[in-house]
């Protein structure tokens, strides 16, 4: 009687232990989250002679808008950033532009001015480098609807100069 009561507990405890590792095993599979700005890049020769320009492009879906480099607000906002890595900041040529219908609203949540870009925005870097150079970094940047603002995302980029 006393083998049959311990086996009984231990089911349980076998059962739990299963679950947790299927639903582990799940999460592995687990679709990444939702990211509404679709990024694309490209390195121009630049009309400044022997320089170069990358350019960011951000496609953003429908209903929901980017923070500007200067996102305003109560400072909680989290502005788009670009970083270059350390070996890449040695080719930044002045500082990184942004282009695109920027919009500026009140914003009574914030109590203050917000900047954001919606639709698209792009922006870019002169560089000063020769063929086959390496620039790599990170994009930092959030993106927000009416109603939520998702969490804020990195987007890894390598590009080669041609």
């Amino acid at each position: 009687m006393e083998n049959t009561l311990h086996y009984r507990f231990k089911m349980p405890k076998r059962l739990v232990h299963l679950l947790l590792l299927t639903f582990f095993s799940l999460s592995v599979w687990a679709k990444p989250s939702y990211d509404p700005t679709h990024w694309t890049y490209e390195i121009q020769k630049s009309p400044k002679g022997a320089y170069f320009e990358i350019i960011f492009t951000a496609q953003i879906d429908s209903g929901w808008h980017l923070w500007a480099q200067d996102a305003g607000g109560d400072g909680s906002l989290i502005p788009t950033s670009i970083q270059f890595n350390d070996a890449s900041k040695k080719m930044l040529k002045g500082v990184l532009q942004e282009q695109g219908d920027l919009i500026k609203v009140h914003s009574e949540i914030f109590e203050s001015t917000v900047n954001y870009f919606e639709k698209q925005v792009q922006f870019s870097q002169v560089i000063q480098g020769k063929k086959g150079d390496i620039i790599s970094g990170a994009i930092e940047y959030q993106n927000c609807s009416e109603t939520i603002c998702l969490p804020p995302k990195t987007h890894h980029f390598t590009l080669t100069i041609p």
